[in-house]
């Protein structure tokens, strides 16, 4: 196991030395807190700058919804936080949380999706506060129908 090496001075000094950063050693500017990985070719200048966060927030969770009843969801990880579930209609659902769906940046993975029932499930941004989640069953998928959702995946990412 190699170890990783970091080195750190002010953008201004870095920038104007501009050297080549050996391959898996961090370089830290004090005064800015951003930092480059060096890949042992190419110059500080043109080595891009890497994240710390991740540059999206995620939703995942099982759904399970019986009934009459909003899903209930076993959430796995978020970071969005504040997120509402509730049952609309037959087959549905609303996922809810004002301002959280930025148009053109929120997507749901797996938006069309059919189990192996031949059951269909459709993940759509319809507003900026709202996710309708419809869900089908196998015999009928035209109309809308309840109690598919059985720990049914769900993955949305929104991007800054």
């Amino acid at each position: 196991m190699e170890e990783l090496k970091l080195l750190s001075n002010l953008s201004s000094v870095w920038r104007s030395e501009n050297p080549i950063i050996e391959a898996d050693q961090f370089v830290l500017e004090t005064d800015t807190k951003l930092f480059k990985l060096g890949d042992g070719i190419k110059n500080y200048n043109d080595l891009e700058y890497m994240e710390l966060y991740p540059s999206f927030k995620e939703y995942t969770a099982l759904l399970t919804q019986e009934g009459e009843n909003a899903p209930v969801a076993m959430i796995l990880k978020d970071s969005i936080k504040g997120l509402v579930w509730a049952r609309t209609a037959t087959g549905t659902y609303t996922l809810t949380k004002e301002g959280a769906f930025v148009d053109d940046k929120t997507i749901p993975i797996e938006d069309n999706y059919v189990d192996a029932d031949y059951n269909v499930y459709k993940l759509e941004r319809t507003s900026a506060d709202v996710m309708t989640l419809t869900t089908y069953l196998a015999v009928d998928t035209e109309t809308p129908a309840d109690g598919v959702l059985n720990n049914r995946y769900i993955h949305i990412e929104i991007y800054k």
